[in-house]
């Protein structure tokens, strides 16, 4: 097979014409760094004779990367680079261009989390390469390459390793400082779907890889860095600045104030200072938005249950009548059809004995926490995606 290295700058319609000749007489390979505006539309137009080679974190300017144990992987048909193409492309779609470089490195992070599966048996290939995007499934080796080819795309500096423990990571480099990054561990011990960030440069990072020469990116260059570590409230104040609904703000206006901090969770988490003032009655917890709306955070018991005793229903009063817009539970709408959410919603409500059902509703979780003491372990598990795991 001939290889032909080539940016997705040069595949323009002369050049892909002429690599679509040569393909009708011999077997090609386009091989580029990354595929940092490569299009589908240019996927498109390319011969389906034409093998792709993404070579990501597998350069082979690391000689170790040049072994075909190694390069297989970077090799892709026309309708797999298509595939990817489309997954990348959607999540490139929900980054604002005004977030920050942290902020869009967490932001990927979290999606990446969500979507991904751990699976050790899956293909033996398709699950160390960028088809994990497309199969929702792989490995360490996989994970670290996807999330690099994410920053790549972004221009954010980003290193795929693998030199510790036989295990795939990145070193993400933002701002001169280093930080370790693992997606594989928040996957494999994720529950319901959430993220905890508990391996997104944290001190565990400085643990697991500890602060050694890493050779980033060439043979020629090993590079001598400390890995920096962010804390939690870097960590929030991110996932403020990205969040869907960063408007969810309560006044403090009221004569009561409940000492427990409350968190309501989306696609992304919404955070409300702790202390916050509201009016309490019968184990009933309610706060007003400077909107007109409030809402309601309604414990059944104590906290033995964990979450499953907790309920939040966001309320509307118009003209002395009450309209539920949202349900927040334990659930994870996140991939429910709307009637079946509907469904979920309503018997919820039901259960919990209040009378009224949703008429419009978003798929968000609330919870109720204690000095960042969670009440079980099946209760942190709800809110990985908030606070990295409790001492």
């Amino acid at each position: 097979m001939k290889k032909i290295n080539v940016s997705a700058s040069e595949l323009n319609l002369e050049a892909i014409y002429k690599y679509n000749e040569l393909a009708r007489r011999r077997n090609i390979a386009l091989v580029l760094e990354n595929t940092k505006g490569l299009t589908k539309e240019k996927v498109e137009l390319l011969s389906d004779n034409i093998t792709i080679s993404i070579l990501g974190g597998l350069n082979p300017v690391k000689r170790k990367f040049a072994r075909e144990h190694y390069q297989k992987r970077t090799y892709y048909t026309k309708r797999e680079m298509l595939e990817i193409l489309d997954v990348l492309e959607e999540i490139e779609r929900l980054i604002n261009p005004v977030w920050s470089d942290l902020e869009k490195a967490i932001f990927v992070y979290q999606r990446l989390c969500i979507q991904l599966h751990y699976n050790e048996y899956a293909d033996e290939v398709k699950s160390r390469n960028l088809m994990v995007l497309v199969n929702d499934e792989g490995v360490c080796a996989g994970f670290a390459l996807v999330y690099k080819e994410m920053m790549d795309r972004l221009g954010i500096n980003c290193y795929y390793q693998n030199k510790s423990h036989h295990h795939a990571f990145n070193v993400l480099e933002i701002d001169n400082k280093y930080y370790g990054i693992d997606l594989t561990w928040d996957i494999s011990e994720k529950m319901y779907n959430k993220c905890s960030f508990d391996y997104f440069a944290a001190s565990n990072s400085l643990e697991f890889y500890g602060n050694i020469h890493h050779n980033l990116s060439d043979e020629k260059e090993e590079k001598m860095f400390h890995l920096s570590v962010l804390n939690d409230e870097q960590i929030k104040t991110a996932l403020i600045n990205i969040d869907m609904y960063p408007n969810c703000t309560i006044p403090c206006q009221y004569d009561y104030t409940v000492n427990k901090e409350i968190a309501m969770i989306g696609l992304n988490p919404i955070y409300i200072d702790n202390n916050v003032p509201c009016s309490y009655n019968n184990n009933t917890v309610s706060m007003l938005r400077s909107d007109g709306s409030s809402f309601l955070l309604i414990a059944t018991g104590n906290s033995s249950n964990g979450i499953n005793e907790y309920l939040y229903v966001e309320y509307n009063k118009s003209n002395n009548t009450i309209d539920i817009k949202r349900i927040y539970s334990e659930m994870d709408f996140l991939y429910l059809s709307n009637e079946d959410r509907k469904d979920v919603a309503n018997d919820l409500l039901s259960r919990k004995r209040i009378n009224e059902k949703v008429t419009n509703y978003n798929g968000y979780v609330g919870y109720m926490k204690y000095s960042r003491r969670f009440y079980r372990a099946n209760f942190e598990e709800q809110v990985l995606n908030i606070y990295r795991r409790a001492c």
